[in-house]
């Protein structure tokens, strides 16, 4: 089973075969105020959640990018 270990805190949390995890929300979903991802505004669109990718990058999605509207808000 794959696993995702932050660094930050030494947890590590299991992820179900061919279920995919998104780290912000994985991080989010088993940590504390301390510990996990630091974010500001959960989508991933400000930038505070940055992370590096220690290890296993290659088993990873590709990274989404936002699309943006004319009105100034991601779609």
């Amino acid at each position: 089973m794959p696993k995702i270990r932050f660094l930050t805190s030494g947890v590590t949390v299991e992820v179900p075969e061919g279920k995919e995890a998104h780290l912000l929300v994985t991080s989010i979903r088993h940590h504390d105020e301390d510990g996990g991802i630091p974010y500001r505004c959960s989508a991933g669109l400000c930038g505070t959640c940055r992370t590096k990718i220690e290890e296993g990058a290659e088993h990873l999605s590709p990274i989404a990018k936002p699309r943006w509207s004319g009105s100034g808000r991601s779609s």
